[in-house]
């Protein structure tokens, strides 16, 4: 999944533009047919900006319907299933350029993250790590953004439940992956302290999968299967016959939470240590929604759980030749970020404000996947694998590792 997928991006109308074929001297009746092939909703957005020629040749979008599925706690209620897309954007000097995917070398421009999820005919900016959604003309961000201008190159997708009947996020859901190439629509889903389900759409209830006793902690797609890594740190492949098969040697490590990245084709474990705050104030929506879960217990219960934090990472390489993890010390110019539905890994290189060797995250994901937009939440924290330091993100007190989220476009 965090493999990058390079595009070509248009008509080549400047003979200056490092493409020598001048697109837009293609037969007209080719359009259509060069539109239709472009299936995500941002690409025939792009198409039907370039001109009004184009424009016209093919209709405007109009969205499926997004696959449903059974809701993980009720055996009467549906779920959507709601994707979103992470993008590499960088300026564009020749807009309607065919391009490849971009290089690591100098002369090429450096980029920032940006993740959108398609809302009926609409785009939603949300931010890269919280999934807080962002507003054009505040948090920093530009009051436009013309994606014609830019070149955009996907770094992966992620998934969410959200209710059927409305916006908001299912609750007691904490991963989603969609299983490539399924037919009909399948997906995994980490749920209620762990529990591993699966579902296809029209299925009437999740179905339960794995070691029930066992409480998972993260699922990935790497190399076009699907995979999941148990809190003690044992990674398992899901077959398709949905059996859960050890896949990697057994890696006992005692951190709060386990991520699975792929960085370079290569697998990574990342274990998570997190201890409980007791300087640090619940959120109030937080809070209330304790309360609201465990009303049977009274309001101090739900409460006075303290909030975690983050104190330290360790980082595990895959060696599939050799059959064992080996401790990485330094993830050389890769930064790796763990995001709330969906963790990857980027040269650091490749984006502005961006540090090499040091994962970026946020204790946000603790809250519950149905908060996560609503409560208060800052821009996330570094971690520097050099030196075992964290340092917060902030877009208004540190604007160096804002731009990696708030580019400073002119």
């Amino acid at each position: 999944m965090s493999s990058s997928v390079s595009r070509n991006r248009g008509p080549t109308m400047d003979s200056k533009a490092p493409c020598s074929v001048d697109w837009s001297k293609l037969p007209d009746e080719l359009w259509p047919r060069i539109g239709q092939q472009l299936i995500p909703f941002i690409e025939r957005l792009r198409f039907r900006s370039v001109s009004y020629s184009w424009r016209h040749s093919i209709p405007r979008f109009h969205p499926s319907i997004p696959p449903e599925f059974p809701y993980p706690f009720s055996f009467h209620s549906k779920a959507s299933l709601a994707r979103t897309t992470l993008y590499l954007l960088r300026t564009n000097p020749f807009p309607y350029a065919s391009t490849s995917s971009p290089s690591t070398s100098s002369s090429s421009p450096k980029g920032w993250l940006l993740k959108l999820e398609e809302c009926n005919q609409n785009l939603r900016l949300l931010h890269p790590i919280t999934n807080r959604q962002l507003r054009c003309g505040e948090d920093f961000f530009p009051e436009h953004l013309n994606f014609v201008n830019y070149k955009m190159v996907e770094l992966g997708q992620a998934y969410a439940l959200k209710n059927s009947a409305g916006s908001a996020y299912v609750d007691r859901v904490s991963k989603v992956i969609e299983l490539p190439h399924s037919e009909p629509c399948s997906i995994l889903v980490i749920h209620h302290k762990g529990k591993l389900g699966f579902a296809q759409t029209g299925d009437e209830r999740l179905r339960s999968i794995g070691n029930r006793f066992s409480s998972y902690s993260d699922l990935i797609v790497y190399k076009g299967r699907p995979y999941v890594v148990d809190k003690w740190g044992t990674v398992f492949r899901v077959d398709q016959a949905l059996r859960v098969v050890q896949f990697a040697p057994r890696l006992v490590c005692f951190g709060h939470k386990k991520h699975l990245v792929e960085s370079c084709g290569d697998l990574y474990l990342v274990d998570r240590y997190m201890v409980a705050d007791p300087n640090a104030r619940p959120d109030p929506i937080t809070s209330f929604y304790r309360f609201i879960r465990h009303q049977g217990n009274g309001w101090p219960d739900a409460i006075d759980e303290c909030p975690l934090i983050t104190v330290n990472f360790r980082v595990y390489k895959l060696d599939q030749e050799r059959g064992r993890w080996d401790e990485v010390q330094n993830l050389d110019d890769q930064a790796f970020f763990l995001n709330v539905d969906f963790s990857f890994s980027v040269s650091a290189e490749d984006i502005v404000g961006c540090s090499r060797n040091c994962i970026y995250f946020s204790d946000h994901r603790e809250n519950p996947l149905a908060l996560r937009s609503l409560s208060a939440v800052g821009d996330g924290s570094v971690f520097n694998l050099a030196d075992h330091s964290i340092s917060v993100v902030n877009a208004a007190g540190a604007p160096f590792f804002a731009e990696i989220y708030w580019p400073s476009l002119p």
